[in-house]
């Protein structure tokens, strides 16, 4: 009988030691999406990239007017989108890339060029 209590007890504290720590990591990630990348670190990563690159799309309902030159640039982990000669650089949320193939942001959604923009769960907010 009292091996049985022990045995419940190990479990359950090896359950809410892991739940704890889920929480943990549940809120680093967090805190890493939403802190703001400082605007000299955007242009330095975002100048590094050589040639636009032509493999993602841009969604979003405030396109800007037509005489506006815009393209998307790409390194490792960071997606830039340079809109005349001011850049704003997004960390690429990869799970959402891979379950998804897009990943949104405060600018819109960005999806690879394979991809169904309909597929992403906050595609109403972005498609006209």
């Amino acid at each position: 009988m009292k091996r049985n209590y022990l045995i419940a007890f190990t479990i359950l504290s090896a359950a809410l030691f892991l739940l704890g720590m889920a929480i943990m990591f549940q809120k680093e990630i967090r805190q890493a999406v939403r802190t703001p990348i400082d605007k000299s670190d955007a242009q330095a990563v975002c100048t590094s990239a050589e040639k636009p690159d032509m493999n993602w799309r841009w969604y979003t309902k405030n396109f800007p007017s037509p005489s506006v030159e815009w393209k998307i640039f790409t390194t490792d982990t960071s997606l830039c989108l340079r809109i005349n000669n001011k850049w704003k650089m997004f960390t690429i949320k990869s799970h959402a890339v891979r379950q998804y193939g897009c990943f949104d942001t405060d600018s819109g959604l960005f999806c690879t060029a394979s991809a169904d923009p309909q597929r992403h769960p906050r595609a109403d907010d972005f498609l006209n």
